[in-house]
């Protein structure tokens, strides 16, 4: 699959659309080089990045690797995340291996605490040593000029966010209908007027400084936050503001106020009854709204994709389907296949064959004369044949020369006879020899 970015774009018409190629825009890192922004563009940035997790986990992506310069953001305030499509086999989380929305919800509070503070943080690798880390960087933020009764609420999330087991982490649904409302009752500028001046430098920032934890006990009864308003209702949520109610927080928590509060929210998961937020009791979702979060209902309030969608989303959509088969393809049909015998090369066309010179054999002793062993035999019918022996081959070489010396002998008589004949001793003539009658 090729590298796409989700993008959540603001308007009537908004929405999160999934878009081929890299996202335009900023990078985060780039534009925390100047300062941390402003605590209302925070929460709507961490906002819009929980409605691209939500979308994607229903698609069935997973980035596993999302840090602040994945994270950018155009003049417009679209929010985009780069970099899904690639498939991780590691990731930054402590599971070691990308696992869903979880692993993608962790990288979130990695970009939390970098919005927050203006540092990236520095987690160890063992669990406690992990706890006790996270703990002390979140009840370190300052949080001055937000209000007090969300100040609990933010600072769980966040440290639920960045929790050592999974199923510790919340989902992006449920961290989005915190941030959302949240945004809207902040004050500052908000996201899209923010990035303007971003683009232009003039920017607002916020000082960065260290927190003095409060000792406000921790409230009895932990009630999840209950919200519904937010600048990002104008992208198509229609919330009723039904009537808030005090929070029950007044400040943010101590590092043990916080620990005990995760220790009863684990209680009350295990009990399978709904995770409790950090106590703030800030009521801006309507008793429909409400009874629908609780049942799960279709009208609950949660992110939307953007209506119609681009081109390339559309174009990219359907490719993605094609690539993620919601039934598997039916098998194709056996075909008779006709192969054609395979072309052999003409005796003139096939090169010469060199012969594999034979390895020497070894030298045979045969008392003090040494002489090679004869050459094996051409031809297979000569394998059988035993080789002659020394013994016989002189045979026939005797024979040969007893012959030669034969004829020689009687070759020799002959002549010898002749001359007698022909010059007797005591005759000056030759002795005429009377034709026998």
């Amino acid at each position: 699959m090729s590298e796409f970015h989700y993008v959540r774009t603001l308007g009537p018409d908004g929405g999160v659309d999934a878009v081929e190629g890299r996202a335009v825009g900023a990078d985060l890192e780039s534009l925390l080089g100047a300062g941390p922004p402003p605590f209302r563009v925070v929460l709507e940035i961490m906002a819009a990045i929980c409605e691209i997790l939500d979308i994607a986990d229903e698609d069935g992506e997973v980035h596993g690797a999302m840090r602040p310069p994945s994270v950018r953001i155009d003049e417009n305030g679209a929010v985009s995340i780069d970099g899904f499509g690639t498939r991780r086999a590691t990731t930054y989380a402590p599971e070691g291996v990308p696992r869903g929305a979880a692993t993608d919800m962790y990288g979130l509070g990695i970009v939390a605490l970098r919005l927050f503070t203006g540092q990236t943080p520095s987690l160890p690798s063992a669990p406690s040593a992990h706890e006790d880390a996270v703990l002390d960087a979140v009840v370190s933020i300052d949080f001055s000029g937000m209000p007090d009764e969300m100040q609990r609420d933010v600072q769980w999330f966040l440290a639920r966010m960045l929790a050592w087991e999974v199923d510790d982490r919340p989902s992006p649904l449920e961290t989005w209908r915190t941030l959302i409302a949240f945004a809207g009752a902040v004050p500052g500028p908000e996201l899209n007027k923010w990035s303007v001046d971003a683009a232009n430098g003039r920017a607002e920032r916020r000082p960065v400084a260290t927190a003095t934890p409060s000792a406000a006990p921790v409230p009895a009864g932990l009630a999840g936050p209950m919200v519904s308003a937010g600048p990002l209702k104008r992208g198509g949520l229609s919330f009723d503001a039904g009537g808030a109610k005090p929070g029950q927080a007044t400040a943010f928590w101590s590092r043990d106020q916080m620990k005990a509060a995760l220790d009863a929210a684990e209680r009350e998961e295990e009990a399978h009854r709904p995770a409790p937020g950090g106590g703030a009791a800030t009521a801006f979702w309507s008793r429909d709204q409400m009874q629908a979060m609780a049942e799960g209902r279709g009208d609950a309030p949660r992110p939307k994709r953007a209506p119609g969608g681009s081109e390339k989303s559309i174009a990219f959509t359907r490719s993605r389907s094609q690539e993620r088969p919601t039934e598997p393809p039916a098998r194709p049909k056996a075909e008779v296949l006709s192969i054609p015998p395979p072309k052999t090369r003409a005796p003139d066309d096939l090169p010469p064959r060199v012969p594999t010179p034979a390895k020497p054999a070894p030298l045979v002793v045969e008392g003090p004369a040494v002489r090679p062993p004869p050459p094996p035999p051409k031809y297979e019918e000569e394998a059988d044949d035993p080789p002659p022996s020394g013994g016989s081959r002189l045979v026939p070489l005797v024979i040969g020369v007893v012959v030669i010396l034969l004829l020689a002998v009687v070759c020799a008589g002959f002549g010898a006879a002749g001359v007698g004949v022909a010059f007797w001793p005591g005759s000056d003539t030759p002795a005429s020899v009377a034709p026998a009658t």
